[in-house]
C-alpha cells in the first residue's frame, strides 16, 4: 500500500516539474523574441533592460570549464547604461570597467557569453536560447569597448 502511494507521488513529481521545466522554458523563448523584435539597447531606460538567458553559471576562472554554480529556474541579467547585474545564486552587479575579457560562443545548440572580471578569481556564464539575443548583447558590450577575445566562436 506504502509502495503504490510512493510511486504515485514520485510520478507527480516528475510530471510537475517536467511541465514546469517546459513552461518556463517556452517563457524564456517568448521573451527573446519579443527582446529581438525590440530596440531596446539603443536607449537604455533607467530600470534598465533585462536579457532573458537560460541558464547562468559561475566558478574560478581559472577553471572557466569548470563551473560550481548553476542556476536554470531564476537566472538574471540586467543590462543598464554604466554597470550591469547578474545573477546565479545571489545578485551582484559589476561595472562595465570592471570586465576584463568576454568570450562568446554560438553553435546550432547552445549559445554562451562569459564574462571573467578585473581583480576577481570569478567568472559568470549566461547560457542563451537564441544567437541572436546573444549577438545584440555582444554587440552592446562592444559600444562599450568591451571585445570578444580571440577564442570566441560561431559555428552557425
Amino acid at each position: 500500500m506504502h509502495f503504490e502511494i510512493t510511486i504515485i507521488i514520485a510520478i507527480s513529481i516528475i510530471v510537475v516539474s517536467t511541465f514546469l521545466s517546459f513552461y518556463i522554458l517556452k517563457r524564456k523563448r517568448e521573451a527573446a523574441q519579443t527582446f529581438i523584435e525590440s530596440t531596446l539597447l539603443q536607449n537604455i531606460p533607467t530600470n534598465g533592460v533585462e536579457i532573458p538567458i537560460l541558464q547562468a553559471y559561475s566558478g574560478f576562472k581559472y577553471l572557466a570549464p569548470i563551473t560550481f554554480n548553476g542556476n536554470n529556474f531564476n537566472p538574471k541579467l540586467v543590462l543598464y547604461s554604466d554597470h550591469f547585474v547578474y545573477q546565479v545564486l545571489f545578485r551582484k552587479s559589476a561595472l562595465y570597467s570592471d570586465i576584463e575579457s568576454i568570450r562568446n560562443h554560438k553553435s546550432r545548440f547552445f549559445n554562451t557569453l562569459q564574462i571573467k572580471f578585473k581583480n576577481s578569481a570569478i567568472f559568470y556564464k549566461a547560457v542563451f536560447g537564441n544567437p541572436e539575443v546573444l549577438q545584440k548583447v555582444v554587440d552592446f558590450f562592444a559600444e562599450r569597448g568591451i571585445y570578444p577575445d580571440e577564442k570566441s566562436r560561431s559555428y552557425l
